[in-house]
């Protein structure tokens, strides 16, 4: 694998309470071109995933995860931000965190300072 690209996932999986769903789960994110490994521990409900961003979105890591029946869990974070004046301030922060990756929607409310 030297010289390609890694990134690690952490996606959380719901009704992983058996061994078998978990294997069901790492298989079917292994079947993925570009996952380099997949390991699924039942006691946190977590799916560990290396993959090649490259060759794959996260998006793409939780729709095999929903194909194989199982769901994902997003989770919300609400964060303060300071110093936002205006609507231009606002257009910043949303352009900025909306383009990270795992971020599905920016909500801010100018008034709370606050994004939700």
């Amino acid at each position: 694998m030297a010289g390609k690209s890694k990134k690690i996932a952490k996606i959380k999986v719901s009704n992983i309470n058996c061994a078998l769903y978990a294997l069901n789960v790492e298989k079917s994110l292994k079947a993925l071109d570009g996952v380099y490994e997949a390991n699924v521990n039942m006691g946190t409900e977590k799916a560990l995933v290396e993959y090649d961003p490259s060759k794959l979105k996260l998006a793409e890591l939780e729709n095999a995860v929903k194909e194989a029946g199982y769901g994902v869990v997003n989770e919300k974070a609400v964060l303060k931000v300071g110093g936002m004046s205006c609507v231009i301030c606002v257009k910043a922060v949303v352009d900025v965190l909306g383009k990270i990756e795992g971020i599905n929607n920016v909500t801010v409310n100018l008034i709370s300072e606050g994004l939700m």
